[in-house]
């Protein structure tokens, strides 16, 4: 009967005939009803984030050599819209993301960690600069 109206069914969108797909994260669920994006622009929150992070790196930049700086991401669920979109998926893509953006900047931090609290399943801690850590294995 479906065959009439559907010339494939998908169940898995991270592969399509036995090959992976290119473009999505290897652990995302492979039901997912949360929508990707909506009447916002996700690149807003990340656009807050950079802006954040660069006037904490301006205004604690001349501090003693060894020093490490923590940016809490609470506000930032609060205030700006929502991150998740096509690539940005996970509090880890946008740890990765911020991490990116550092990479090309000469920080006078030894370490940048970004941290949330507010999302399921808990808090998230990530390592951003010099490189990026997980959450798991971020050491302080």
């Amino acid at each position: 009967m479906l065959g009439k109206y559907l010339l494939t069914a998908l169940f898995d969108w991270r592969q399509v005939s036995g090959e992976p797909k290119e473009g999505y994260p290897a652990a995302a669920p492979w039901i997912d009803v949360a929508p990707t994006g909506g009447a916002y622009d996700p690149d807003a929150a990340l656009n807050a984030l950079q802006g954040i992070i660069e006037g904490k790196l301006a205004k604690y930049g001349r501090l003693p050599d060894g020093s490490r700086l923590l940016v809490h991401y609470g506000r930032g669920w609060v205030y700006n819209t929502p991150f998740r979109g096509l690539n940005i998926r996970s509090f880890a893509d946008v740890a990765r993301w911020a991490s990116e953006m550092l990479a090309c900047r000469a920080a006078s931090f030894e370490r940048v960690y970004l941290v949330e609290v507010l999302e399921d399943p808990g808090p998230a801690a990530f390592q951003i600069y010099p490189q990026l850590v997980s959450g798991d294995q971020v050491s302080v």
